[in-house]
């Protein structure tokens, strides 16, 4: 299999989005990235690249990821996601502040790793 990478200061929008969401899926849901990793049959230390937008998702990669976290391809491709896309339940939108913590309304508050 040919692994892609990204040249920096170049990564694409979309990339870099689907890196991000599935990240805070991740961290939200406490499952760990070696799982996700393991689940889409790559090595840890692939996994770490391509949510750091070092690697590039193909769009089997992006399915993948969807199936493991239990949603859809459009849920990682969105610019914010909902209380309850992020969780897996409720609903309402979540966002990450310069401070890089995830915020949402209520008590949901945490820091994501740098």
């Amino acid at each position: 299999m040919t692994t892609s990478t990204i040249s920096p200061g170049t990564k694409p929008k979309v990339q870099y989005r689907v890196a991000r969401n599935v990240d805070m899926m991740l961290s939200a849901r406490h499952l760990k990235k070696k799982d996700l990793a393991s689940a889409m049959g790559m090595a840890p230390a692939s996994m770490s690249k391509k949510l750091r937008g070092e690697i590039v998702w193909t769009i089997d990669d992006v399915q993948n990821a969807a199936d493991f976290l239990g949603t859809d391809i459009m849920t990682l491709l969105k610019e914010q996601l909902d209380y309850g896309e992020l969780f897996g339940d409720g609903g309402q939108l979540v966002g990450v502040d310069a401070d890089r913590r995830l915020r949402g309304s209520g008590e949901v508050e945490f820091a994501l790793a740098a």
